[in-house]
């Protein structure tokens, strides 16, 4: 009897210690800007079978938090977004005191390097873009990228200043919101390949002694954006080991580098990420099979939340079949950790209904093979 107990004592932490597949939803910052809200989400959540959530704490580089709320240590330049519409809520510190009922993982997704809207007049006149404009990336000839090049206007990762900034929102965000189970990074890569030549920046690869090509720009880039990422990733095990830290990675990993310099197979490779989430939100079988199946990505599959696609611009052409094909095509090729985008696609579309299902199922799965596994 006593060994009896004393397996299932065991086999109970084990359980605990990995935890069960990751379930996560994108929540954009419009669907927590009031209680109510942030009440809704968290009841379809835990009813459709999810155990994380991802929150968009700040959009464009503004907050939908209060910085420097209880401890000023880290100076957060980023104002109170206009998301918020003046009101005084703080919308992260209700989510994560809700969460906790609901027994639901809530993780901070932050936008790293995107820093404007297309509209700038919605951005307070003491946000970055207004202070310090000169940080905007530009091309080889040191114009500023165009606004409407991308989602936004970009930081230029190789300035240190951009660096420092950045740390310093993400250890205020960490430091004062102490029950984050995690910090989800995301646009951490450039707008495109012809920019990330700020001059200042530019200092630094010239000191290489190199030749100045497209080649060795691109690789310059790349080792850049997997520097700062392993610098993010020191700080935050520095300030709390316990917590977990994602990046949203674009999915084709020949656009990836070739597009972006987002290197994210070194990312793994060298242990700066505990996860990456996959944006695969192709409408494809076909395609998100070739891209699971890539040798460099399956010896990491531990590390690997499949992002999928939960969204529908144009009505009736995206069902939730599609979907659940995704989620069981990833089963089988060994990704148990999924994510989706987006939640106020899923509540658009009323794709809850059949994923539900889908999602307690592989929860369900995955306690009993950890059981037999054990008791084998």
């Amino acid at each position: 009897m006593r060994k009896f107990l004393f397996i299932i004592i065991v086999l109970a932490v084990i359980i605990g210690l990995e935890g069960e597949p990751i379930s996560a939803v994108w929540v954009l910052p419009w669907d927590l800007v009031r209680e109510g809200s942030i009440d809704t989400v968290l009841v379809n959540l835990q009813a459709n079978g999810q155990n994380t959530l991802l929150a968009e704490v700040r959009y464009r580089a503004d907050a939908i938090y209060y910085p420097n709320k209880r401890d000023n240590a880290y100076l957060n330049l980023d104002p109170r977004s206009y998301i918020m519409k003046d009101s005084n809520f703080d919308a992260l510190e209700y989510l994560l005191q809700e969460a906790k009922k609901y027994n639901i993982k809530v993780h901070a997704w932050i936008t790293v390097l995107v820093v404007t809207p297309h509209d700038l007049t919605k951005l307070p006149l003491d946000h970055i873009y207004y202070k310090h404009s000169n940080w905007i990336t530009t091309d080889l000839a040191g114009e500023p990228m165009p606004l409407n090049s991308a989602e936004g206007y970009f930081l230029d990762p190789g300035l240190k200043q951009v660096q420092t900034y950045t740390l310093n929102v993400i250890n205020d965000l960490l430091l004062n919101y102490p029950q984050l189970a995690g910090l989800h990074l995301d646009y951490v890569r450039y707008p495109g390949e012809d920019y990330g030549y700020h001059p200042e920046a530019m200092i630094d690869f010239e000191k290489k002694h190199i030749p100045n090509t497209y080649s060795n720009r691109m690789l310059w880039k790349e080792e850049v954006l997997t520097n700062f990422v392993e610098t993010i990733y020191m700080r935050v095990k520095e300030l709390n080991p316990r917590l977990e830290v994602s990046v949203a990675v674009v999915a084709d990993k020949v656009k990836a580098r070739g597009k972006y310099s987002q290197n994210w197979q070194t990312w793994l490779e060298k242990g700066i990420v505990d996860k990456v989430y996959l944006m695969a939100y192709t409408k494809e079988d076909r395609i998100l099979i070739q891209q699971l199946e890539d040798p460099e990505l399956v010896l990491h599959k531990d590390k690997v939340v499949v992002g999928l696609r939960a969204w529908d611009n144009n009505k009736k052409e995206y069902s939730v079949k599609q979907i659940t094909s995704k989620i069981n095509l990833s089963r089988k090729l060994g990704y148990k950790d999924f994510s989706l985008f987006s939640y106020g696609g899923i509540m658009e579309n009323n794709y809850w209904t059949n994923l539900k299902e889908e999602f307690v199922q592989v929860n369900k799965s995955e306690r009993q093979n950890k059981r037999e596994d054990y008791e084998r």
